[in-house]
């Protein structure tokens, strides 16, 4: 079992003012907010004893000393794939907010632009057949992982509102985004944040060798056309040999991202503790990010969805503390993603409230008939100022293109300016 640094205590030991920060069961199975709570009273003791056992409880966050006064529940023994799993050690508090939003966005625009710029030159020059110069790709994840560790919501915005270039860029673009967001999260360290930027940043550069007609096939792949598809990472790893400004970790997330915790990933078939955690970490961000926002708009699921799919996967394809840490760190709700009302309204996620991802920050777009408002309305579902919170509750995430919404188009409408940002974003 993975061995986390927060104490695990039965829910017969739990007073007022302790922090949940896990529960024996996820998130998405409880009404919990998935973000962690402090206990408030002995209502909350007793909602928590009707769905667990035990809980983890943070001993730095909670407000009170934490001693066990019960024997703890012992625990059900371990399945094989777990005890294979290497330990993980997370650190929520690694990394803070260093600068608010409206600080960084113009920033993080500029820098997609120069990620962007840097794909299309390294695919050119495969194209060219010419060795693929990658120290401007390990430069830029450094400076990418510098901008999304100080404020984690101004990438991921940019991303998505211009994510209208080629698929593959776009996506190693946003699944390097999310893989720097979720080592964030466990409070990996900056230096392993960057290998791993550049892992996602590299790892579909075989795709250039790959048929397009495979690349855009709909359809199921036929067996040869799978491993056709799967030889990508074989042509990756051929195409950087030899690379200057390329380290052995790099090579490793690019060799190993989808391999699973079954065995029943490829091109080696690593399973457990065999697969390093950057590379199960590469795994998990580019099957979301793949679910999301796929090749082929139409099949794309709401980010809701997509955690539920991840869910049904934990100790199958990937280790089940793994997810449930990544579901703690994109929120069932991510940024740039739509939402709808119970009360009809749709919005999309502008920006997160830390430690509150339940209850973020929303600019509405359409109003309770699915009209489209004459200005966006910027809302914070923490402090809905003077609103009525039941009327705020979201009913689901949506998949993007919902209700035939354009987040392009804002761009000449002026969404940042209802975001208190100017035009920063869409500079």
């Amino acid at each position: 079992m993975v061995g986390l640094t927060h104490e695990k205590i039965p829910v017969n030991a739990l007073v007022p003012g302790m922090y949940i920060s896990r529960l024996d069961r996820p998130w998405i199975e409880t009404p919990f907010p998935i973000q962690g709570f402090h206990i408030k009273d002995e209502e909350d003791v007793k909602n928590l004893r009707d769905y667990c056992q035990f809980v983890y409880i943070d001993r730095q966050r909670s407000r009170t000393t934490v001693r066990l006064s019960r024997a703890p529940v012992a625990p059900r023994p371990a399945t094989p794939e777990e005890t294979a799993n290497e330990v993980i050690r997370v650190n929520h508090v690694q990394y803070k907010r260093e600068h608010p939003m409206s600080d960084v966005v113009g920033q993080a625009s500029v820098l997609h632009r120069d990620v962007v710029h840097t794909l299309d030159q390294l695919a050119h020059q495969v194209h060219e057949g010419k060795a693929p110069d990658v120290r401007a790709t390990r430069h830029t994840a450094v400076k990418m992982v510098e901008n999304v560790v100080t404020n984690p919501d101004a990438f991921i915005w940019v991303s998505h509102l211009k994510a209208k270039d080629s698929h593959s860029y776009a996506h190693s673009i946003r699944a390097s985004i999310w893989a720097i967001v979720f080592g964030r999260h466990l409070g990996i360290k900056k230096e392993q944040l960057q290998d791993l930027a550049a892992g996602m940043l590299l790892c579909d550069i075989g795709m250039a060798h790959i048929p397009k007609e495979i690349l855009e096939k709909k359809s199921a792949l036929a067996f040869q056309e799978q491993r056709l598809l799967e030889s990508h990472v074989a042509k990756s790893l051929e195409l950087l040999k030899g690379c200057k400004g390329l380290n052995q970790n790099v090579l490793e997330v690019v060799a190993c991202h989808h391999e699973r915790h079954n065995g029943k990933g490829y091109p080696r078939g690593l399973r457990g503790a065999q697969i390093p955690l950057n590379c199960k970490i590469a795994g998990l961000v580019d099957l979301y990010d793949n679910l999301t926002c796929p090749r082929h708009m139409e099949k794309a699921v709401s980010p809701a969805d997509a955690v539920v799919r991840l869910h049904k996967m934990r100790f199958e394809e990937f280790q089940g503390e793994l997810i449930d840490e990544f579901i703690q760190a994109i929120g069932i709700y991510p940024t740039g993603s739509l939402i709808e009302f119970k009360t009809g309204e749709v919005g999309i996620i502008s920006e997160q409230n830390e430690g509150w991802r339940l209850r973020p920050k929303v600019v509405l777009l359409l109003n309770g008939q699915k009209k489209a408002l004459g200005k966006p309305l910027p809302l914070d579902l923490l402090n809905p100022d003077g609103k009525n919170p039941i009327q705020l509750e979201v009913l689901r995430s949506l998949p993007e293109g919902s209700y035939g919404i354009d987040l392009m188009k804002y761009r000449t409408r002026g969404l940042s300016k209802f975001l208190g940002l100017g035009n920063a974003l869409f500079a």
